[in-house]
C-alpha cells in the first residue's frame, strides 16, 4: 500500500530553527509532545532523515513549512522548499508558506509565484498566528483563498488551540464559511481543529473540499476520534500526517496502523485523500 505523509519537514539548516526555539519547547514539547524528537532532527541529517522515511515504509512525503513572523524560527524561504522537492520529484511534494499578514512578503504575488514559477503544489497559512490574528473567514484572506482556487491548489490552514485571541478563534464555523464561499478550494486542516473534535466530524463529513489532518492530536483526550471517525464519516477527508519533527515518521505512523479500519477506509487516510486534497 502506497503511503504519503501528508505534513512533513526535513531537518535542513534552513528548517530547523523553530524546533529547536524556546517557544517550541516550552509549548509543544512540553506540553503536547511530550517524546523525543527523531534522531535525525537532533542531528540535522538529512541522510538519516531518509532513512527513517525508508524504515516507515513511506512512499512520499509533502514538505509543507510556514512564513509566519513573530513566530522563532518559522520563516523558510519557498525557494528552499523548490529546490528541496526538485532534488526528489518522485518523492517529495512542496507546499509554500504564505504570510497571510504581508510582512515577510506580499501574499497574492508571493502564492502566484510559488504555484507558477518555483512549481510549488499547494500553500499553507497561519493567520490565527500572525499579529494582529486573523480568523479564517477574514475578508483581508478572500483574495488570497480566491487565488489559491483559480490556481486550483489547496491551502493548508494551522488550526489549534494557540491561535488566536481565545480558542473560539478555531472553531470550525469559520473554516465553515470558507469552504462554502470557495466550493471549488481544497482545504486541510492542520492538526485537525483540535479541541472541536466532533465539529471538525462534522465538518469533513458535510463538505467534500474539507480535509483534517489532526496528526500528533490524536494522542491528546478524543484525539482518538478522528480514528474512530475514519471508517465512516471522515473516510474520504481524514489524512495521514507524522507531523514531523514534531514526531517520528515511524511512531506516528504505527499509531495510525494500530488503530482498526476498513482496509478502503486505509487505503483512503494514507494516500488517496491527499491524492485528492491535490488533483492527483
Amino acid at each position: 500500500m502506497m503511503i504519503i505523509d501528508a505534513r512533513n519537514r526535513p531537518p535542513t539548516p534552513e528548517s530547523t530553527g523553530m524546533f529547536e526555539s524556546g517557544w517550541y519547547k516550552k509549548v509543544i514539547s512540553a506540553r503536547v509532545a511530550r517524546w523525543e524528537q527523531p534522531k535525525s532532527m537532533l542531528t540535522h541529517d538529512l541522510n538519516m532523515w531518509w532513512k527513517e522515511f525508508d524504515e516507515a515504509g513511506l512512499s512520499k512525503a509533502v514538505v509543507c513549512h510556514r512564513n509566519t513572523p513573530g513566530v522563532p524560527g518559522a520563516q523558510v524561504s519557498n525557494d528552499h522548499i523548490a529546490d528541496l522537492v526538485n532534488k526528489y520529484p518522485d518523492k517529495l511534494i512542496g507546499v509554500a508558506g504564505i504570510d497571510p499578514s504581508n510582512t515577510l512578503h506580499k501574499a497574492l504575488p508571493e502564492i502566484e509565484r510559488s504555484i507558477k514559477v518555483l512549481g510549488l503544489k499547494g500553500v499553507c497559512m497561519e493567520p490565527g498566528v500572525v499579529r494582529p490574528p486573523m480568523q479564517f473567514n477574514a475578508p483581508r484572506l478572500y483574495p488570497m483563498y480566491d487565488k489559491c482556487q483559480e490556481l486550483r491548489v489547496p491551502v493548508f490552514l494551522l488550526d489549534t488551540p494557540f491561535i488566536g485571541e481565545g480558542i473560539e478563534w478555531g472553531h470550525p464555523r469559520t473554516i465553515e464559511q470558507v469552504a462554502k464561499d470557495f466550493p471549488k478550494l481544497n482545504i486541510a486542516v492542520v492538526h485537525g481543529g483540535y479541541p472541536w473534535v466532533m465539529e471538525m466530524i462534522a465538518l469533513g463529513f458535510r463538505y467534500n473540499n474539507v480535509f483534517i489532518m489532526p496528526d500528533i492530536y490524536i494522542f491528546l483526550p478524543n484525539g482518538n476520534l478522528y480514528l474512530e471517525a475514519a471508517n465512516n464519516a471522515l473516510e474520504d477527508s481524514l489524512l495521514y500526517a507524522s507531523a514531523y519533527p514534531v514526531h517520528s515518521m515511524k511512531a506516528m505512523l504505527d499509531a495510525f496502523m494500530k488503530f482498526p479500519m476498513r482496509d478502503e477506509a486505509r487505503e483512503k487516510v494514507f494516500y488517496k485523500n491527499t491524492m485528492r486534497l491535490f488533483g492527483m
